[in-house]
């Protein structure tokens, strides 16, 4: 089965949430800004990538996630606006081509780790009419 980057990257987060934020205390919405609004320190604990966006794997790790996903990886860099995919797959820049992608997924991976905290934890968020 091929490396499923949502996945990971809502995995994640997901345990980024439970060790960082108090149960009871937002709503998923308030949750989901403020991770947005903290990604820098989101993007090197939970998807473990230092401040140039490099993730803590080695090559041949990023080659294989890469190379089974490469569809993804390409439609990664069509997004961002980069124009090296080629290039970077000529030049087997895996590692570059695995943070790219993880960057990519990061906003709709929050919704999958708010879904799997809702799941494994269903009193884990506060009401929306909660005060307070």
């Amino acid at each position: 089965m091929a490396y499923d980057y949502f996945e990971a990257a809502g995995e994640s987060i997901k345990d980024f949430v439970l060790e960082n934020v108090e149960p009871g205390t937002t709503t998923p919405y308030d949750l989901a800004k403020w991770l947005i609004d903290n990604m820098s320190e989101l993007w090197r604990d939970a998807l473990n990538c230092n401040d140039r966006g490099y993730i803590y794997i080695n090559e041949a790790q990023a080659k294989e996630f890469v190379e089974e996903n490469k569809k993804l990886v390409e439609n990664a860099y069509d997004f961002l606006g980069f124009d090296d995919f080629s290039e970077d797959i000529e030049k087997g820049n895996y590692k570059a081509m695995d943070a790219v992608t993880r960057f990519y997924v990061f906003v709709d991976s929050i919704s999958i780790a708010l879904e799997l905290i809702n799941k494994e934890n269903p009193s884990f968020f506060k009401d929306e009419d909660d005060e307070g």
